[in-house]
């Protein structure tokens, strides 16, 4: 219970400590709401135990989970990541075409034919930019035409 201090918890000794802290480290990045800085006192005390017990495994540091969090971050690192990259077979690796819509306009932008932006065919699979911690990360829409898009 990241709630108070874990050196007063069980002895203060743990092997390894698995959280649920993806909420936390959503809410604590930004906010100033009294739950924003319980989260962001929930954090620190796992990196200040985490720091000063280097032997206990830290499943899912949230440092490094706050990474994951942002579909259109994840999306750069796949692509990047998989830039030039072949099979044995010599069949290319590559992740899938994505777009930030923001408004019905970057929608029909990036499926217009013949442009550098439209890159995108429809049918589409739409997703919020935030990928995890909360319910609206879970929304999932299809996108049969332009004229059902962003807007």
């Amino acid at each position: 219970d990241l709630s108070f201090p874990l050196e007063e918890q069980h002895g203060g000794r743990f092997d390894a400590i698995l959280h649920k802290l993806t909420e936390d480290v959503l809410l604590g990045a930004t906010g100033t709401s009294d739950g924003a800085v319980r989260a962001r006192t929930r954090l620190a005390r796992l990196a200040s135990y985490a720091h000063a017990h280097p032997r206990c495994h830290l499943a899912d540091d949230p440092t490094r989970v706050a990474g994951v969090l942002d579909r259109l971050r994840i999306a750069t690192i796949l692509r990047d990541c998989l830039r030039g990259v072949r099979t044995d077979a010599g069949w290319r690796v590559g992740a899938p075409h994505f777009a930030v819509c923001r408004a019905r306009a970057d929608l029909l932008a990036a499926v217009a034919p013949g442009t550098a932006a439209g890159a995108l065919r429809l049918p589409l699979i739409a997703k919020p930019l935030e990928a995890a911690g909360t319910a609206d990360s879970h929304r999932l829409a299809i996108v049969l035409g332009a004229e059902e898009g962003a807007g």
